[in-house]
């Protein structure tokens, strides 16, 4: 599906001079996690918005899927590691190893 195509990109592969490090997938792996917990029972986000407009509301609006009704089903502490995931800014973001940190503290 393209519109989910587009979504697990990260912000920084719509630039004129793309770049590709482990933080493009620190992103789309946090965007992975936002579709199992919500077992698509949301639908996908902005479906209803054109290909361009998706762009610019991920890319310089900073909008990203809504967290609001996992809040009662899972812990806090995965929803900001999530968050933390989506930063647009790609040094903000968590390595892949420090994902696998955060998240092993639900399996101790």
């Amino acid at each position: 599906m393209l519109i989910n195509q587009i979504i697990i990109t990260a912000p920084e592969f719509w630039t004129k001079n793309p770049s590709y490090t482990e933080k493009v997938d620190v992103y789309a792996c946090g965007l992975i996690f936002w579709e199992i917990l919500t077992w698509n029972e949301y639908g996908y986000p902005y479906q209803d918005l054109s290909e361009h407009a998706l762009y610019i509301k991920v890319r310089d609006e900073d909008w990203r899927p809504p967290l609001d009704r996992l809040i009662n089903y899972y812990p806090k502490n995965l929803l900001v590691l999530i968050i933390d995931m989506w930063q647009s800014d790609s040094t903000l973001r968590p390595s892949m190893t420090q994902v696998v940190e955060r998240l092993s503290t639900y399996f101790n």
